[in-house]
């Protein structure tokens, strides 16, 4: 009976114990809990601090103001690496990407949210932030693909197909690109002295030149990638979600919802009427006199086509490079064009009178159209057509190798 009683009192004192111990945990796990939660709010008036002074029109030291933002990202980092599978972590993720260009935060990112969140029904507000690197990182490609099949809602899983789609469109042209120019891929990101992809840092843009020259894509094929573009946007025609962005907490902008439908449809024009591969479609263009212009009055030439403005200084300076290819081949079946974006037409006259320059000038203007069927993401952009008007390349490389590769689609025009 002593022995049952003293058996019992033990079994009531361990129990008593670990319900002690756990007890002890929870408060110590909400204390936890409760420090996150102060530290991402300091966080966010952090902040909100650096955006009001950045507005209030006193004179700041902009060099002070980036250390001062990236330190506080920073802090948003540990949120979510110290604890990768809360709901916090989901918010730090989100923050520390709008900030980041960094090619290592993003592989991390994929990496948890592929581990960790594939059913948070936010993922979504993820895939537009990766859209500037995805396409040349495999982890962002592979937490793309599986949200395909394993998001949360219709929501994520048409807005990591469209993502896909953007990606696919884009990396078939660089690869087309390599292929048209017999290029590997350390040749034609290093062709021209800047950047070879768009508005990149120099700095960033050797960082994504080596990444793709040590990654897979150099061997696929872009006519493969290229229907793997389509194959992603064509379900989404007819897609009733929405793409929802991101809008940090400290930010007082809206960024509204935009149908997938809408943003489908036009990358899936793209691929079948301005990528390589396909007959570049017609549009309104008028010359410096007003007069309608089309495409199609070229056919049986080989076309360059350099689409510039006024304002974009790039586009100014290769105008040199312009006149000597037109020198080069005077007298061939070629053309040059250039198509001007100024949005008043008596500005780009008066540049081309005070400048002349001896080719076809057209004019299209701030159009949104044209730029969403012609690809036109930044400028100058190169479309070279050959003599059917299908499109062969749209490069980005020094003038050597454009002067190569236009003589020698000319020279095949002539046999």
């Amino acid at each position: 009976m002593v022995n049952g009683f003293g058996f019992f009192l033990c079994v009531a004192q361990r129990v008593g114990l670990s319900a002690l111990l756990l007890f002890s945990l929870a408060l110590t796990a909400q204390a936890h809990q409760s420090d996150r939660q102060i530290a991402w709010q300091q966080i966010n008036q952090q902040l909100e601090s650096l955006r009001n002074s950045a507005k209030s029109g006193e004179p700041i030291n902009a060099q002070k103001i980036s250390k001062r933002r990236q330190a506080i990202i920073g802090q948003a980092t540990e949120i979510y690496r110290q604890q990768p599978d809360d709901a916090l972590a989901v918010d730090a993720m989100l923050l520390t990407l709008s900030e980041s260009t960094g090619r290592a935060t993003y592989v991390e990112i994929c990496r948890i949210l592929a581990k960790h969140h594939m059913t948070d029904p936010s993922l979504s507000q993820f895939f537009p932030l990766m859209f500037s690197l995805a396409h040349f990182e495999s982890d962002c490609e592979k937490l793309l693909l599986k949200a395909t099949e394993e998001g949360a809602n219709q929501a994520v899983r048409d807005s990591a197909r469209l993502q896909l789609g953007m990606v696919y469109r884009m990396m078939a042209e660089l690869l087309a690109n390599l292929a048209e120019f017999d290029m590997t891929m350390e040749q034609y990101t290093t062709s021209k002295t800047r950047s070879s992809f768009g508005q990149l840092s120099d700095e960033e843009a050797a960082s994504i030149s080596k990444h793709l020259c040590e990654s897979s894509w150099k061997s696929r094929n872009w006519r493969k990638v290229r229907q793997q573009a389509l194959d992603m946007v064509t379900p989404l025609l007819d897609s009733e979600q929405e793409l929802t962005f991101f809008v940090p907490a400290h930010s007082k902008r809206e960024i509204r919802p935009i149908p997938i439908a809408s943003k489908a449809s036009k990358i899936h024009y793209q691929i079948l009427n301005s990528m390589p591969g396909a007959r570049l479609a017609e549009f309104e263009f008028q010359d410096m006199g007003g007069e309608r212009v089309q495409l199609q009055d070229h056919l049986g030439k080989v076309v360059v086509i350099d689409i510039w403005a006024t304002w974009c200084q790039p586009c100014i300076t290769g105008f040199q490079d312009m006149k000597e290819l037109q020198r080069s081949l005077s007298g061939k079946p070629f053309s040059l064009v250039t198509v001007n974006i100024d949005r008043n037409l008596d500005e780009t006259r008066q540049f081309i009178a005070n400048n002349p320059l001896p080719f076809e000038n057209w004019y299209v203007g701030e159009n949104r159209q044209f730029f969403d069927q012609w690809s036109v993401y930044h400028i100058p952009r190169i479309i070279i057509l050959d003599a059917q008007g299908v499109v062969r390349a749209v490069p980005n490389v020094g003038y050597g190798d454009l002067q190569r590769y236009v003589s020698r689609l000319v020279s095949s025009v002539e046999k």
